[in-house]
């Protein structure tokens, strides 16, 4: 009976990983690909506060000065996670690569922060 209850937590908690790990990977795979396909206000839904005010930010402020030729000629563009490391309850890293018509194996990494039982991507200028 033990090893029963036992096998039943130990599956559930398994389970319950999983789902955090395909949760924290949608939310970085659904940032990166608005972003990579020049729509930030996507991009938003997925980003902390502090995401939204400054690297958004100034995303929107860039992107009203590139032409629209140009990015039509480098869409759409496709998204490859790599990696999901979730280091504790509130932190993950993705790695990524990027491809556009043209750039080609663009690696990256972001992170990732569990806030209001939700995961947000935490994209800083550095």
């Amino acid at each position: 009976m033990k090893k029963g209850i036992i096998l039943l937590l130990l599956s559930l908690v398994l389970l319950s990983c999983h789902r955090e790990e395909k949760k924290a990977e949608e939310t970085a795979y659904a940032y990166l690909s608005a972003l990579a396909n020049y729509k930030v206000e996507e991009a938003e839904v997925y980003a902390t506060s502090e995401t939204r005010e400054t690297t958004l930010a100034l995303s929107k402020q860039l992107l009203a000065m590139v032409d629209t030729s140009y990015i039509i000629s480098d869409t759409p563009a496709e998204i490859n996670i790599q990696e999901l490391v979730i280091h504790d309850d509130t932190l993950a890293t993705v790695k990524y690569v990027k491809n556009t018509p043209l750039k080609h194996n663009m690696q990256g990494e972001l992170q990732l922060v569990k806030r209001d039982n939700q995961w947000q991507v935490h994209d800083m200028l550095k």
